[in-house]
């Protein structure tokens, strides 16, 4: 948080390392709040906590959505809230939440094909996908 803060426009905007052209603050979220959030969720997981769980996973989704604006990484945050919702059993808001964030950026859902989150939806996924063809 503090060392973001004090970073200039220009700090946030240039690449992250030499060899890449993905810029500094895209690299923030992930660092920041949604991977500790992430390790939270699966930390009230561990401890049979299931409202905990979604309190924290419900946290992360509303900063990030809150925070951040990049249509893809708003897609990845709704996407991952659907996983956890796949990951609990609660299969028609896991459905909803993925299907939202495929039709955002339709990459994800090959990341759905094999995601360890879904198995519990991807015949589900898949169905709809063929009937949307």
């Amino acid at each position: 948080g503090v060392a973001v803060q004090q970073c200039s426009d220009s700090d946030l905007l240039r690449p992250r390392s030499a060899d890449s052209d993905v810029a500094v603050w895209r690299v923030v979220p992930g660092c920041g709040w949604g991977h500790v959030g992430q390790h939270l969720v699966y930390w009230h997981l561990g401890r049979n906590d299931s409202s905990g769980a979604e309190l924290a996973a419900r946290r992360v989704y509303d900063i990030e959505m809150g925070t951040f604006d990049d249509p893809r990484f708003r897609a990845g945050s709704t996407y991952n809230l659907g996983c956890f919702y796949a990951t609990v059993g609660r299969t028609g808001e896991a459905l909803a939440l993925v299907h939202e964030a495929i039709a955002q950026a339709p990459e994800l859902r090959q990341l759905a094909q094999h995601d360890a989150d879904l198995v519990a939806i991807r015949h589900l996924i898949e169905a709809d996908a063929g009937r949307s063809r």
